[in-house]
């Protein structure tokens, strides 16, 4: 019944591996450490950063509030959105609840998404336009929201950057419509993934399901398409030149070419 001992790790390989995870740990943590510094150092860094910030700041002032009852009201009236909010004229929070997280792992997930795919998209489209695509995603969602619970007169409230982040995957997926992501462990294409969450929100919207805003969600990704089909001939103009310069100094790129060629059939 038991083990002979040509079936244990002998002490050697099990020494090995422990070894080699620690060392794993620790290169990952030194490489993002060092990652982290040479992106701070850049205006694309410093955006992600400090909108990483402000949300982080928000998600700690939440976690700290809520044994504290004044706190606690002063968060929902100033980060959350809802109809309510907009009869009494806090028009801030369409935009502040878009920074706002009061669970650990809804924060997380856009967090992630965030710190991702945001770090590749600024370095096409601009810190500038970025910003833009962040805010107005995430105010297009709130405002979508709103409208639907003006019609259902629900009172419930929203938070989270969820608007901002798919109005990102939207881009994304129009800027590199055959990237794939990992889903259950099976690869999808961004432009597909993107689809599927369409389909996904307005069933939960007709099906009225209820502790995720699905229109929210709706509102940033029509930002999100809206706004590159905005500017995508600007976009196209600017990698023109880009691989124009990249020629003349003899580091052409292949990628430019391939993404030049999308923003013009769009």
């Amino acid at each position: 019944m038991g083990a002979n001992s040509t079936d244990l790790p002998v002490n050697e390989s099990y020494s090995f591996s422990v070894y080699k995870s620690i060392t794993n740990v620790r290169n990952f943590f030194r490489n993002s450490r060092e990652t982290f510094k040479r992106r701070s150092k850049t205006t694309e860094g410093k955006t992600i950063l400090t909108l990483l910030g402000m949300n982080s700041c928000i998600f700690l002032a939440w976690r700290i509030s809520k044994k504290r009852p004044n706190a606690s009201i002063f968060m929902v009236q100033h980060f959350t959105c809802s109809r309510d909010s907009m009869q009494i004229g806090r028009l801030h929070t369409l935009f502040t609840s878009n920074l706002s997280h009061y669970d650990p792992l809804h924060f997380t997930i856009n967090m992630v998404v965030l710190y991702n795919v945001g770090n590749e998209l600024i370095q096409i489209i601009n810190p500038t336009r970025f910003t833009q695509l962040y805010v107005f995603g995430g105010i297009s969602s709130s405002v979508t929201s709103v409208m639907l619970k003006r019609v259902r007169r629900s009172p419930r409230v929203s938070l989270g950057a969820s608007g901002s982040v798919m109005a990102m995957l939207f881009m994304f997926a129009q800027l590199f419509p055959e990237r794939k992501a990992t889903i259950v462990g099976k690869p999808i294409s961004v432009q597909d993934m993107c689809l599927a969450s369409v389909v996904v929100d307005i069933m939960g919207i007709i099906m009225g399901f209820s502790g995720i805003d699905f229109a929210a969600h709706l509102g940033g990704a029509a930002f999100g398409y809206s706004y590159f089909r905005l500017i995508s001939s600007s976009l196209a103009h600017e990698r023109r030149e880009k691989r124009e310069q990249s020629r003349s100094d003899g580091k052409d790129n292949g990628s430019e070419g391939s993404l030049l060629r999308l923003l013009k059939r769009t």
